[in-house]
């Protein structure tokens, strides 16, 4: 009688245990679900910080092209301003080595 009892209790037991396993998978494949949701969120938070990101290196790049021909653009007013004077500054600069423009070979 007594060792009826302990084999009912283990039978009892072993199918307690694989209900409990039953649902624990149960739940485990709600929680997949949840995660694919969060996946499609994170995709698409990631795609909109990367555009973001692309959009400020744009910004970036479109400044420093300006800054360049802005720059290029100073340097041609001078030239047109004072092409002579650089002339005269080489001939000064020539002169203080002692080499004369008609001595100068090429």
């Amino acid at each position: 009688m007594l060792n009826n009892y302990n084999n009912d209790n283990n039978n009892n037991n072993n199918n307690n245990n694989n209900n409990n396993n039953n649902n624990n998978n149960d739940d485990d494949d709600d929680d997949d679900d949840d995660d694919d949701d969060d996946d499609d969120d994170d995709d698409a938070l990631k795609k909109k910080k990367k555009k973001k990101k692309k959009k400020k290196k744009k910004k970036k790049k479109k400044k420093k092209k300006k800054k360049r021909e802005k720059k290029r653009e100073k340097k041609r007013e001078k030239k047109r301003e004072g092409g002579r004077e650089a002339l005269s500054q080489k001939r000064r600069k020539r002169e203080r080595r002692g080499v004369n423009e008609k001595e100068r070979v090429f």
